[in-house]
């Protein structure tokens, strides 16, 4: 369990991740010991190791089943999410569509110059056509 619920956060292994959950739940299911790990300390260790992103999607699940069953996710919900998640990074089709947007966009609009600042008035001693023509009297 402490190498799914510990270790850095996954960058580019979630397939790894993903193997390693079912692995968990295949070996927990059989020993009759599923239960004990869906508790929310546990489960929330897995969800921490995600992008962001992922996170995200996660919480917008656990909303879904809270409104939906009135209980909190279970092991297998996040094995199962964990799982699909890494299927749609590993999409051998659509699996780069995300990170061809943002190179395209970084490469084609580079980053946006700084406002400019505000002209601050100076005051000057010079004196114009018209000031000085109405000063003659003329």
């Amino acid at each position: 369990m402490t190498k799914v619920t510990g270790g850095p956060p996954v960058r580019g292994a979630l397939q790894e991740l993903a193997d390693e959950l079912l692995s968990c739940k295949e070996t927990l299911s059989a020993k009759g010991c599923l239960s004990e790990v869906d508790n929310q300390d546990t489960l929330r260790k897995i969800i921490e190791r995600l992008s962001t992103y992922l996170q995200a999607r996660f919480k917008r699940e656990a909303r879904v089943t809270h409104e939906k069953h009135q209980r909190n996710p279970v092991f297998d919900e996040i094995v199962s999410f964990v799982a699909e998640a890494a299927a749609e990074a590993n999409d051998p089709v659509y699996s780069n569509l995300a990170s061809s947007y943002e190179h395209k966009t970084s490469v084609t609009h580079p980053s946006r110059p700084l406002p400019r600042q505000p002209v601050v008035a100076q005051r000057t001693n010079a004196v114009s056509a018209v000031t000085a023509i109405a000063d003659r009297g003329d």
